[in-house]
């Protein structure tokens, strides 16, 4: 009999089920794919920004209005990547936009951003806690990557904000923050039990 401790090895039944060691797992892993889907969308597209926002400045300002710094720009693009629409408020009204339904070109690229990173999480996560004893069990311990991305999913929320502008809260919240991790995360964890069978 192994004197291992079950928090440490999985839960009291012995299966690498929910645990202090899964859920820690699946916050670092959440917390790793949001913050390299968004670094991936800055390294590619900040710079664009930037110059566009150099140019617009002088003039947004003389009609009070604050330019948003890139990164938050690149922030509403990270979310419409992940099927969520970016809510404008314009004062007398407001509308919703999406970079990259707007854009063209390769911008359409981003959306596999998530759902790769996400995956890429669901995998490691699953690797780390295995070996797994079935596809149901991988496929139940991919999505714990939720742990880690929803919450930086809300702080992002408000944090690329600009004038009452930004991407959606409750969109955000049930897309971007549980549809996406659950489902690209569990298929991460079906690929990292495939591999071991193999």
């Amino acid at each position: 009999m192994s004197d291992a401790d079950p928090a440490e090895t999985g839960d009291a039944s012995g299966s690498t089920g929910f645990s202090l060691r899964s859920i820690r797992e699946g916050a670092i892993g959440g917390i790793a794919a949001y913050a390299f889907g968004y670094l991936l969308t800055y390294l590619w597209k900040a710079g664009e920004y930037r110059e566009t926002i150099e140019r617009i400045g002088p003039i947004a300002e003389l009609f009070g209005v604050e330019t948003p710094a890139p990164w938050r720009i690149v922030g509403w693009l990270f979310y419409n990547a992940h099927a969520v629409a970016a809510y404008v408020d314009m004062g007398i009204t407001s509308t919703y936009i999406d970079l990259i339904a707007r854009g063209d070109g390769p911008l359409e690229i981003l959306y596999l951003v998530p759902p790769l990173s996400l995956a890429a999480a669901g995998y490691l996560v699953v690797r780390r806690l295995g070996p797994v004893t079935s596809v149901v069990e991988a496929i139940r311990l991919g999505p714990m990557v939720t742990i880690g991305y929803l919450p930086i999913v809300v702080v992002g929320v408000f944090a690329f904000r600009v004038n009452g502008s930004g991407p959606e809260l409750v969109p955000s919240l049930l897309l971007a923050g549980i549809v996406y991790p659950i489902a690209f995360g569990g298929i991460g964890g079906a690929i990292a039990y495939a591999m071991d069978r193999r």
